[in-house]
């Protein structure tokens, strides 16, 4: 298996978002396509590629499959089969390298040398998986906001970006998964989100906000703790926020306005719900109960 390393030289423009959907299925792609970026997801009907070298290759439905500049070729379904499959293209200066799989050894390693660089990774002609409906609704959102009228040029980019971090994520998972590592790797994301979230537990955080700090999707890290700690990332700050309020009523009395501040609340009415629902008791009860210990 190959994936690539991608370094972009520019920003992208992307220059055509398609659902295709035909019966005579064919393209080419000439070397005059020095920058293009392409991206698919192969729905129904297999593509088959006869590249200039003379090489052939196909993916079935549910493969991932791009075209860069490095690859010169015709593209083209068997006659009469429909042929289904979603594409983004851009065109932007940039450099490659095409990987395999097996040279990375230390994938945890890789990781973070990864994330730290302007380098994204995309499979190349991998199956999906598990990940075939999250690639496929992200293509999709950048298509809708791309063929908008007039169309929404800067949030479909911003879409473009979120593809090519899901693209890398998904080639550091499967490096991860093939070298025993997988569990590491989320541990170690997920020891980073619990950083995040004590230093920033006062702002209005979301789990997009976290998982694009770490780099990975908001679907990915919602598993991670899922996984790890049995409840998501919300849950997990807020329970945080209520622990660092009982720790301050251990020094000193409290009202439930200034514990809403305390942790970057602003409705005392939600944080009066939000404590009840992780304590199993009131705000009121609990100083309470605290109180008569004393």
């Amino acid at each position: 298996m190959y994936f690539y390393e991608i370094c972009l030289c520019g920003i992208p423009e992307i220059v055509f978002a398609y659902n295709v959907t035909t019966e005579h299925y064919r393209n080419h792609f000439p070397n005059r396509y020095a920058d293009l970026l392409e991206v698919s997801l192969v729905e129904d009907g297999t593509i088959f590629y006869d590249h200039d070298d003379g090489t052939q290759a196909e993916t079935p439905p549910g493969t991932i499959a791009p075209i860069l500049k490095d690859l010169h070729c015709r593209t083209y379904a068997a006659p009469g089969v429909v042929q289904k499959h979603v594409t983004v293209g851009a065109l932007v200066s940039y450099n490659l390298k095409r990987r395999a799989v097996e040279e990375i050894t230390d994938p945890i390693s890789y990781g973070d040398a990864i994330q730290k660089s302007r380098t994204i990774l995309i499979p190349y002609q991998w199956d999906a998986g598990e990940h075939y409906e999250e690639i496929r609704d992200q293509l999709r959102r950048i298509i809708t906001l791309q063929t908008a009228q007039p169309p929404q040029a800067l949030e479909a980019l911003g879409e473009w970006f979120r593809l090519a971090a899901l693209l890398t994520e998904i080639v550091l998972e499967h490096l991860g998964k093939r070298n025993g590592s997988a569990h590491s790797l989320s541990s170690s994301y997920l020891r980073e989100a619990k950083h995040y979230i004590a230093a920033h537990y006062t702002e209005k955080l979301t789990v997009a906000d976290v998982a694009r700090h770490l780099g990975i999707s908001a679907g990915h890290l919602h598993g991670i703790f899922q996984k790890q700690l049995g409840s998501g990332v919300i849950h997990y700050l807020n329970r945080y926020r209520v622990d660092i309020v009982k720790q301050n009523l251990l020094g000193r009395d409290i009202s439930l306005k200034e514990a809403a501040h305390l942790v970057g609340v602003e409705d005392p009415a939600y944080m009066s719900r939000l404590f009840k629902q992780i304590t199993g008791i009131s705000f009121r009860q609990y100083c309470l109960r605290y109180r008569a210990k004393k």
